[in-house]
């Protein structure tokens, strides 16, 4: 003999209890199926020490090229440094973009799920 039983709108833990009795045969189609990831996940970025520090100020960069003013063009630091650290800013600049980008398009993507998922 077969019976079913009707849980209207269970919470997460009426679900869990329930899904350990019978965990073969229980059924919980969802209400809503898809929602942004933006809801349940949040992405903590990292980046690089280097992009963080003085290195990528414009202060730094104004800073190398006027030093570098007095002297005559030769491969030196001095001399170098300015476009070196100027380039640094900038795929710095690029990376932080790219992932704030990436993330936004993440979050709005939605994830779709029929059932309960645990």
């Amino acid at each position: 003999v077969e019976k079913t039983v009707e849980i209207s709108y269970p919470n997460y833990d009426q679900y869990l209890k329930l899904y350990k009795q019978y965990s073969t045969i229980i059924s919980c189609p969802c209400t809503t199926v898809s929602f942004p990831y933006e809801q349940f996940l949040n992405v903590k970025v990292t980046y690089h020490q280097i992009c963080q520090s003085i290195y990528t100020t414009q202060f730094w960069i104004n800073l190398i090229k006027s030093s570098s003013i007095i002297q005559q063009p030769s491969p030196t630091f001095r001399y170098l440094g300015g476009p070196l650290f100027q380039l640094l800013t900038s795929f710095c600049s690029l990376t932080n973009t790219t992932i704030d980008q990436g993330l936004n398009n993440f979050y709005k993507t939605l994830f779709i799920s029929g059932t309960v998922m645990s």
